[in-house]
C-alpha cells in the first residue's frame, strides 16, 4: 500500500503474511533559497586616440528554485515542487507460516523484499550562514489483519528486525507499532546536502511474533507499513 499524508494514497495488496507498503510525508518545505538575481547592465569603454580596440561587459544572470523538472507529480509533497520526497520504500514478504511458528513467538525470514528505500534532495545546498539540508526517515507496523476473512478481528501481532542491506547504509534495523528512525541524511554516505539521492537496498528482514496470537490455518494475514519522511535541518 502506498500512501503520503496529508497527500495521496495509493493501496497495495501483499502476499500471504507480506508487510504492505505506505509511504507518508509531512508537510515539508524546502530551505531558504536565495531568489535575487542582478539586473541586466552593459558597459563599454569606447576606443580612445592611439587605441586599436574597444570593450564592454554585458551580464548573464538566472533564479534558482527549489526541486527538479520531473513531471511526475503522484508521490510529490503539495509544497516546494517536490523538492524534498521519499520516491520509493520496501515491501515484506514472509511467504507461508505454520502455526506453531506464529503461536509460540518464533522469528521467520524473509522471502522476498521488493522496492528499495530511495530519498530525493533537491532543495538547494546550504549558504555559508544557512543550515544544512537534513532528512530522515521513519517506520511503523500495523498489526496483521485477516485478509482471507473480513469478519475475523483477531489481528496477530509481529515485528520486523534484522534489516539487512546489499548497498546504503540505515540508522535502524528494526520496524514495530511505534515509529523509528531507519534512514537517515546523517548515517554514512547518505547526506544529500540539498543536491541529490540517497538509496539503501534492503536484501533481508526477519519477523518475529508475540506468544499471544490465534491465526487460522489457510487464512492470509498482512500488515501496513508506514514510512515518513521529515525535513530535519533546524530552520
Amino acid at each position: 500500500m502506498i500512501s503520503l499524508k496529508s497527500i495521496k494514497g495509493i493501496a497495495l495488496v501483499t502476499a500471504a503474511f507480506g508487510a504492505s507498503l505506505a509511504l507518508s510525508t509531512g508537510s515539508i518545505h524546502a530551505a531558504d533559497t536565495d531568489s535575487s538575481s542582478s539586473s541586466s547592465s552593459s558597459t563599454f569603454t569606447s576606443a580612445t586616440s592611439g587605441s586599436s580596440s574597444a570593450t564592454g561587459t554585458t551580464t548573464a544572470d538566472f533564479t534558482v528554485t527549489a526541486g527538479d523538472d520531473s513531471s511526475n507529480t503522484t508521490t510529490n509533497p503539495n509544497t516546494d515542487s517536490g523538492a524534498l520526497q521519499l520516491t520509493s520504500a520496501p515491501s515484506f514478504s514472509f511467504g507461508t507460516i505454520n502455526v506453531s511458528t506464529i503461536v509460540n513467538g518464533g522469528t521467520v525470514a524473509s522471502s522476498s523484499v521488493t522496492n528499495n528505500l530511495s530519498v530525493k534532495d533537491y532543495r538547494g545546498a546550504a549558504t555559508s550562514t544557512g543550515d544544512t539540508p537534513e532528512w530522515n526517515v521513519t517506520a511503523s507496523m500495523s498489526k496483521f489483519k485477516d485478509t482471507s476473512d473480513a469478519t475475523n478481528t483477531n489481528e496477530l501481532t509481529a515485528t520486523i528486525s534484522g534489516l539487512t542491506t546489499t548497498s546504503g547504509t540505515l540508522s535502524g534495523t528494526a520496524i514495530g507499532s511505534s515509529a523509528t528512525n531507519v534512514f537517515s541524511s546523517s548515517s554514512n554516505g547518505n547526506d544529500t546536502k540539498g543536491i541529490g539521492t540517497a538509496s539503501a537496498t534492503i536484501g533481508s528482514a526477519t519477523l518475529g511474533f508475540s506468544d499471544s496470537n490465534s491465526p487460522v490455518s489457510g487464512h492470509s494475514y498482512s500488515s501496513t507499513v508506514t514510512w515518513t519522511l521529515s525535513n530535519t535541518a533546524s530552520n
